[in-house]
């Protein structure tokens, strides 16, 4: 197990939501010049706002005191709960985005295995 400190893993995380925050600026940019183009490459950012969704609510279990183990049993049963009951819309976007979070929970969980809180 590797051990962290409250404050590291906040660091990590904010960290992580900065990177996110560019990558959708990115985005907006390129939708502002051209929106046809941006959508035809949007699924890397689809995938960038589950990541920046999964980080946020993980930030929020931090600063609410949870434990690593009641964390990623949340994690877990998030993206359990993906794989078992896909999304099934009839609309294409809704179901990527249902199926990037559920990504997006998974190397969460692959991230934060062997964190433990200090």
């Amino acid at each position: 197990m590797r051990t962290k400190t409250k404050t590291q893993i906040l660091e990590e995380i904010k960290w992580k939501l900065d990177s996110c925050k560019e990558t959708n600026d990115k985005f907006i940019a390129m939708f502002k010049e051209d929106p046809v183009h941006a959508f035809k490459w949007s699924h890397d950012y689809i995938k960038n706002v589950a990541i920046e969704r999964v980080y946020k609510i993980f930030e929020d279990h931090i600063v609410k005191g949870r434990t690593m183990v009641q964390i990623r049993h949340s994690f877990v049963d998030e993206y359990t709960r993906g794989a078992k009951w896909p999304e099934n819309s009839t609309s294409p976007t809704s179901n990527l985005m249902s199926q990037c979070l559920t990504s997006a929970y998974v190397d969460i969980c692959e991230t934060i295995s062997e964190w433990e809180i200090e």
